[in-house]
């Protein structure tokens, strides 16, 4: 992977909810197990921001943003475990 297309986990973490979902589950796939049981998709394209549709679904926001950023960082983490392997 080139250093362009490196994520900093932290910003990542810190932005998510400006991500669209789209780019989200591209990156981070196991995000969709959080989405799913609010309905959010990849309908439409996945053209929405998280932020919007998980007040578009009634998803409990805090709740939702944490729980992807968990994934995120289990994610991010996941190639140095294997690399250490």
């Amino acid at each position: 992977m080139s250093s362009e297309n490196t994520v900093n986990v932290n910003e990542t973490a810190s932005t998510v909810s400006t991500w669209l979902i789209r780019d989200l589950v591209d990156q981070y796939p196991d995000t969709m197990a959080v989405l799913a049981p609010f309905g959010i998709d990849l309908c439409c394209g996945g053209g929405r921001e998280l932020d919007e549709a998980v007040e578009l679904h009634g998803a409990p926001r805090e709740e939702t943003l944490s729980s992807i950023r968990e994934v995120i960082a289990r994610q991010a983490q996941a190639p140095a475990d294997r690399a250490k392997a």
